[in-house]
């Protein structure tokens, strides 16, 4: 199967050099994109019937990561591919991720590519930490502070520091993973903060009946 990916692989290199299409090999209608617009169409419809059926846009197989358009094994080979042609590029003393223009000063890529790669990474970020507020009712588990930007993900049982320490911004994450599991809650930063400090909010000292914030 790898065998017979590289080849069309190349082929579709040679039909791109060629300035054609490089699914079909006939002259592109838009210089402004790779494809024809007939592939185009033809992609999008079985990209989006796969996405659909939680399929593997590579190789067909049932996703098993939520959010995600390839199976594990797909992926992995994928971060295996992307990494040899990176180190290659730097090699040739190129961007990796575009190969065309050279990096910038002790850094792997171009300035272009560097902003695309930071605000790809701010955007997933957002949408992960969106999807954990949701995913825990919106709202602080204390006081019932709903403004999103003052919530924060918080351990039931604390050890938060030292796992954020191993994993960092993939605690939010992890939690999408585990379905939401009860070891974690929202709170505000005024709760987390009281929390930190004498071990139950203060909530939860002056009014004992309150929902559970500790």
């Amino acid at each position: 199967m790898l065998a017979s990916r590289r080849y069309h692989q190349k082929i579709r290199a040679q039909r791109k050099s060629d300035g054609t299409c490089p699914q079909c090999g006939k002259p592109r209608d838009d210089l402004q994109f790779a494809w024809c617009s007939k592939c185009r169409r033809r992609a999008n419809v079985w990209r989006m019937r796969r996405v659909g059926q939680r399929k593997c846009l590579r190789c067909n197989a049932p996703i098993e990561q939520p959010r995600r358009r390839r199976c594990n094994q797909c992926l992995a080979e994928h971060a295996i591919e992307i990494r040899q042609l990176g180190e290659t590029r730097k090699a040739q003393g190129l961007c990796r991720d575009c190969g065309r223009k050279p990096p910038m000063r002790n850094k792997a890529s171009c300035v272009n590519c560097r902003r695309k790669r930071l605000q790809h990474a701010l955007k997933d970020r957002r949408a992960t930490r969106g999807a954990v507020i949701v995913g825990y009712g919106g709202k602080c588990a204390c006081c019932g502070e709903g403004e999103k930007e003052f919530l924060d993900l918080d351990h039931v049982n604390g050890g938060g520091a030292a796992q954020r320490r191993v994993l960092g911004p993939l605690v939010y994450r992890r939690a999408i993973e585990q379905g939401f599991p009860a070891d974690y809650q929202l709170h505000c930063k005024n709760c987390n903060w009281s929390k930190y400090l004498g071990g139950v909010c203060v909530h939860q000292r002056c009014n004992p009946l309150s929902p559970a914030g500790g």
